[in-house]
């Protein structure tokens, strides 16, 4: 399974209700810049 790059923001994704890879890609896009954590 791919590595998430952004766990907090993976955090913020109810994982219980979402595949894997779904996580991912929600995760993906807002390291694209869909919108920004600060850390």
């Amino acid at each position: 399974s791919p590595k998430l790059h952004a766990p907090e923001e993976a955090a913020r994704v109810p994982k219980t209700s979402l595949d894997e890879e779904e996580v991912y890609a929600l995760t993906r896009e807002a390291a694209e810049g869909e919108f920004v954590v600060s850390g």
